[in-house]
């Protein structure tokens, strides 16, 4: 890449910054070949607009650089750089720790029905007021709602292991997995599989923003046969009891998912 020998200086009028339901947006315009005594290095993609850590813009980002002419100069240019809080718009956002990856979550709770059977009390339920067991009998179909949800996780990588994502892909995680500062337990968080986007970076090299979706599912210890169970993916409701329990074999196999998050942001 070609080293910029340009001097650069701002046109301070120019500079706008607007904060919206997204977040921040800003605006700042330079020009090149100006006086050295005045001049300032133009800001790189995924430059911050602040470096002070205690700055409410220090995660603030370019996220486009514009160039076009000065008039009808031939040498001299006019760059336009927008900056943005949305790490989504940057493929070369600013490397960050595993916990604070780009993540999009839906978290809501799973619709599982206990039968009714006519000659038994409904999946070991009954209704607690009634004067004899004939009147607590339940004699109808019950809801119950179990918690789940869906998680995307957004990072930016150079080198697409796509053998490793398919072979964990319908597998659950082995040991507890963190998430946005959360910690899941083994066996609640299963791996549905990624899809990768390629970009360029500005340096020309090939990466890909790949996003990792996962499923939740957390079983109370109440609705289990035994407490201690796993908690998650390989419990499977007995519609006789209305209890979960574990089969044999097992419904899910384990695996190690922080692998998948672990490795550093690549530029």
């Amino acid at each position: 890449m070609a080293i910029d020998t340009h001097k650069y200086v701002e046109m301070t009028e120019q500079y706008e910054r607007v904060e919206n339901v997204n977040g921040v947006v800003c605006t700042r315009i330079f020009h090149d070949d100006g006086p050295d005594s005045s001049t300032a290095t133009l800001p790189a993609m995924s430059g911050r607009l602040s470096n002070d850590t205690d700055s409410e813009d220090y995660n603030v980002f370019v996220t486009e650089r514009v160039k076009r002419k000065a008039g009808g100069h031939p040498t001299k240019h006019i760059w336009t750089i927008r900056y943005g809080s949305d790490p989504a718009t940057s493929p070369s956002w600013g490397n960050i720790s595993t916990t604070n990856l780009p993540t999009t979550t839906s978290i809501g709770g799973e619709l599982v029905s206990l039968p009714y059977k006519s000659d038994t009390v409904t999946a070991g339920y009954t209704w607690k007021t009634g004067a004899d067991a004939v009147a607590k009998k339940i004699e109808q179909t019950i809801p119950v709602r179990i918690g789940s949800g869906a998680f995307t996780i957004t990072k930016r990588v150079a080198d697409l292991k796509l053998k490793d994502y398919a072979t964990k892909a319908g597998h659950l995680n082995d040991a507890g997995l963190t998430v946005a500062g959360s910690t899941f337990d083994k066996g609640t968080v299963l791996f549905e599989g990624a899809k990768a986007t390629e970009y360029r970076n500005e340096k020309g090299k090939r990466r890909w923003r790949v996003e990792f979706s996962f499923v939740t599912k957390t079983i109370d210890a109440d609705k289990q046969v035994t407490n201690g169970l796993a908690q998650g993916w390989n419990l499977l409701l007995n519609e006789k009891t209305g209890k979960f329990d574990n089969t044999i074999p097992l419904l899910y196999s384990y695996v190690e998912l922080a692998s998948l998050l672990a490795l550093p942001e690549q530029l």
